[in-house]
């Protein structure tokens, strides 16, 4: 229930800290520059606006048009051997979560439009949290840190591996195979190749014994 409502207001807060960034304050183009968009960019942002707004209220807690559409549910947990549980609205929680919107809203509102040089002030005054902020509580540099780099230590060693070990298995299935191919003219089945073959070693033996048994 607090993740939700902080989330809401943050949400809100960042949202039209944007907006207000955005619209207000000075002009950071120049004079002469239009920067309307035509209406086939300007008509859907105006339709998208809109539902962003209202489709809410249309859809809960008046008409329960998005619920009864969602009647479907109930039956197939219990087919699935679940229980359905009806409960009503909860209007706290609404009540709730548009409070802290309309609190990120009014925060939004006061520093970067009544007072547009507070936020800097509140960065000075607290720059810690500021820049702890500003640099997303640095969740990316300690996961990369944690995992990141850790795995693609291992992924490194993995292609070493298969680089190395890899190709020397190959290596050692591949002489024999090469070796098989020299020696295998030797078997080709000739008898008068055997008795050359014979009489060479013979030849080769009994001029080892001339020349080096002594």
């Amino acid at each position: 229930f607090g993740v939700a409502l902080a989330t809401a207001l943050m949400t809100a807060f960042y949202t039209f800290r944007a907006y207000y960034r955005t619209f207000w304050g000075e002009l950071r183009m120049p004079a002469g520059a239009h920067p309307h968009e035509p209406w086939v960019i300007t008509l859907p942002l105006i339709v998208l606006a809109i539902g962003a707004v209202a489709v809410g209220i249309v859809a809960e807690p008046f008409t329960h048009w998005f619920s009864n559409f969602l009647t479907k549910s109930p039956h197939l947990i219990q087919a699935g051997g679940g229980q359905n549980v009806e409960h009503d609205l909860n209007w706290p929680l609404i009540i709730a979560n548009s409070l802290a919107a309309f609190i990120g809203l009014g925060l939004a509102h006061y520093l970067y439009k009544v007072r547009p040089g507070a936020a800097e002030k509140v960065a000075d005054a607290a720059r810690t949290p500021y820049y702890l902020s500003l640099n997303k509580l640095y969740v990316d540099e300690i996961y990369t840190l944690l995992f990141v780099q850790p795995l693609a230590l291992v992924a490194g060693i993995g292609r070493l591996i298969e680089a190395v070990v890899d190709d020397v298995v190959r290596l050692i299935a591949t002489i024999p195979r090469y070796l098989a191919e020299v020696i295998r003219p030797l078997q080709n089945g000739l008898v008068q190749w055997y008795a050359l073959s014979m009489v060479m070693g013979v030849a080769v033996f009994v001029g080892y014994l001339v020349l080096f048994a002594r």
